[in-house]
């Protein structure tokens, strides 16, 4: 069989394309690489500026009180503002009785500054295992009601990041009664902007038992109704949640809260569109309170 120019030629083509295909391959990779990369870093960078900004919003509000109105005038501001500072560590990321992530918890830094009736949050919580990161920034106001009672509404942006993208915003609001001496019963009210559904958890929470003077346990139950925030085109009961919390105040500033949830899941979860089984879990909070 003799040389064959056109084959020589067909041949050398050949594979100069698909010398081009594995260059042009092994570019988007590393490309996609760095921009996954860079993309972590801006979250972490945007955190850390927010962060940065409402420390110095609390110090700045702090020293023009003093300037204004004197000594006694900014204690009393200081006794209406709280700058609070957490990192929260939780076996499974639960949000309305659903498992959030296929493998391991997720570790949550949150910083929380609350003026007068105004409270101004933000939290970046990151996988422990799963790529998977996600930003919170919450502003919220109190409602003035009688003093037996307490009413907050506030909305809430959420952003996701990692293996997959996405992004919610939520109007929450919460009631509370205080005038029992035994146990402060709740209502948690999210709507969710997304999924154009409504989700509300009602709670019983029992008063502190201190077992000493720094160290506290509580109980809570919470029955959750889901109106299409979970599921489409479902309303009806969606699980119960059994809580046990404990508390110890190291001093005026730092505590450690601790606390182990049972989840059950009711004719929401249990459908076959979610089959979620039972789940317990539990998770520990270290605050900074300024």
């Amino acid at each position: 069989m003799g040389f064959s120019p056109d084959k020589y030629l067909h041949d050398i083509g050949g594979q100069a394309m698909s010398y081009q295909q594995q260059t042009y391959g092994l570019f988007i990779c590393i490309s996609r690489f760095f921009a996954h990369m860079l993309a972590k870093f801006l979250v972490l960078v945007s955190v850390t500026v927010l962060m940065l900004v409402l420390v110095l919003f609390s110090t700045a509000s702090q020293a023009f009180t003093a300037a204004l109105e004197g000594a006694e005038d900014n204690h009393l501001q200081q006794m209406n503002r709280e700058f609070e500072f957490a990192v929260d560590v939780e076996s499974l990321y639960m949000a309305q009785g659903r498992n959030q992530l296929d493998n391991g918890g997720i570790i949550w830094t949150e910083a929380q500054l609350q003026q007068e009736a105004l409270t101004l949050s933000l939290a970046l919580g990151r996988g422990v295992i799963e790529d998977y990161t996600e930003l919170n920034f919450g502003v919220g106001f109190d409602i003035p009601t009688p003093p037996q009672f307490e009413l907050s509404i506030g909305l809430q942006f959420i952003q996701v990041y990692g293996t997959e993208r996405d992004r919610d915003t939520e109007l929450v609001s919460q009631w509370v009664y205080t005038a029992s001496q035994w146990f402060t019963p709740s209502i948690d009210y999210t709507y969710s902007l997304q999924a154009g559904g409504h989700f509300v958890e009602v709670s019983i929470h029992s008063n502190s038992w201190w077992l000493t003077d720094e160290t506290s346990l509580s109980i809570y139950g919470t029955q959750a109704v889901d109106f299409g925030f979970v599921i489409d085109d479902y309303s009806g009961p969606s699980h119960f949640q059994l809580g046990l919390e404990a508390m110890h105040v190291i001093n005026d500033r730092l505590q450690v809260q601790g606390h182990l949830n049972h989840i059950t899941p009711q004719k929401g979860l249990k459908s076959d569109e979610m089959k979620q089984g039972k789940q317990l879990y539990a998770g520990l909070r270290i605050s900074w309170l300024y």
